[in-house]
């Protein structure tokens, strides 16, 4: 009779888990666990127990079943708890063992390769995801990150290629159009970076950022002003927190002779975020400007203020 009734709970267990009722899968599971479970379903135990945020316990069984075996996925498991919970050189030493464990495996190496980038160790960042993108090179996000790390290095070739392989394998995704813009806007290739910050815009999410450099590209590359402004404009009507958007809009003003609505953008940084408003007397652009009544009345203002 016991054995039946174990049995009925285990399939409703399993049936649970592939169904993602993980907290029925795991009432189901501790009602038999005394009656002993095959690793796969102590396995599956574990990451139900993950799955609701209860890593303590999933810790306690992924090392209890490592004691009897090595195996990459308990490895894996923990190094997913250790990072959640910033263990983050323990997670690290996880991801490698389960690296070592199952060499051929691409999330093994993209997910410890995501954790040097988070960390900003740079180099081993590249190094895994070099390995990953060995197994699937057609993989879009992991394209994506090891050309960030190589545009921010100015290593603007190398990245031009890994964000054409994203592009590649889905151009319909959110920021590959921006990547590319960003690149060719830095190899002053400016038609083409001026077609994918556009192209980056007709996403149903696009990145924030592309008005913010869209702006400047109109601005600085193709001295349209007007188009400069309607990018900025456009960036803070969706996020009007960007202070940037607000500083580059001003000096943007400014270069228009439109001393008064520099003002007013100048001001607003100068309440919302001082950090920035110190760049106005370091900025040659805004010389002229620095002499006007305008900026006179900022500088009354900041008195009055302390």
């Amino acid at each position: 009779m016991m054995r039946l009734k174990h049995r009925i709970l285990l399939q409703e267990a399993r049936q649970f888990f592939k169904s993602s009722q993980y907290e029925q899968a795991i009432q189901r599971y501790e009602e038999i666990y005394e009656f002993g479970l095959i690793r796969e379903d102590m396995l599956d135990l574990g990451s139900s127990y993950i799955e609701i945020k209860k890593f303590h316990q999933a810790e306690e069984l992924f090392k209890s079943i490592l004691t009897h075996d090595k195996d990459a996925r308990s490895c894996y498991s923990l190094a997913f708890i250790y990072e959640e919970e910033g263990r983050y050189d323990e997670a690290l030493n996880y991801y490698e063992e389960a690296i070592e464990l199952e060499p051929d495996h691409f999330f093994l190496y993209y997910d410890c390769a995501f954790l040097y980038d988070y960390l900003q160790r740079y180099a081993e960042a590249k190094e895994y995801y070099q390995k990953a993108l060995a197994i699937d090179p057609n993989h879009f996000w992991g394209n994506i990150n090891l050309g960030a790390i190589f545009e921010q290095e100015g290593n603007d070739q190398v990245a031009l290629a890994l964000f054409l392989k994203a592009y590649e394998a889905d151009s319909k995704q959110s920021m590959v159009a921006y990547n590319l813009g960003v690149v060719y806007s830095k190899l002053q290739e400016n038609d083409k970076a001026l077609l994918y910050y556009l192209e980056e815009l007709t996403k149903s999410n696009p990145y924030p950022q592309t008005y913010y450099n869209l702006g400047i590209l109109y601005k600085s590359a193709f001295k349209d002003y007007e188009k400069a402004k309607q990018a900025y404009l456009k960036g803070l009507e969706l996020n009007p927190e960007q202070y940037e958007l607000w500083y580059n809009l001003g000096c943007l003003y400014v270069v228009m002779n439109d001393y008064l609505n520099a003002t007013e953008c100048f001001t607003y940084v100068y309440y919302k975020k001082r950090s920035l408003f110190k760049y106005i007397e370091e900025d040659s652009e805004l010389s002229s400007y620095l002499k006007s009544p305008e900026y006179q009345l900022i500088i009354q203002e900041k008195a009055l203020s302390k």
